[in-house]
């Protein structure tokens, strides 16, 4: 996965070098990316606001809007929503 100045995130295929698919709806800069082992990638943008997506599909399941920039704390905050994540998944 990369992430690129436009505002998506990218999946390649490394051996072949080619992009798979294109993940867009960020309004700034994204600054923070974790991949779940549930097949989830969350992400976080300058402003703040986090997105989980559907790895398979490309789909935004969930967007929290930001109250302000994360800067060095980001990644802390894509922890707590990943460990919101699984324990909604381990509820159901």
């Amino acid at each position: 996965m990369s992430l690129s100045f436009d505002k998506t995130i990218k999946l390649w295929n490394l051996k072949l070098n080619e992009s798979i698919r294109t993940y867009e709806g960020h309004e700034n800069l994204i600054i923070c990316l974790k991949k779940t082992h549930v097949n989830k990638i969350i992400s976080a943008d300058w402003n703040g606001t986090v997105k989980i997506w559907d790895m398979d599909t490309g789909e935004c399941l969930k967007t929290i809007d930001g109250k302000g920039n994360i800067n060095d704390n980001g990644f802390y905050r894509i922890r707590d929503m990943f460990s919101l994540l699984l324990e909604r998944k381990s509820n159901n």
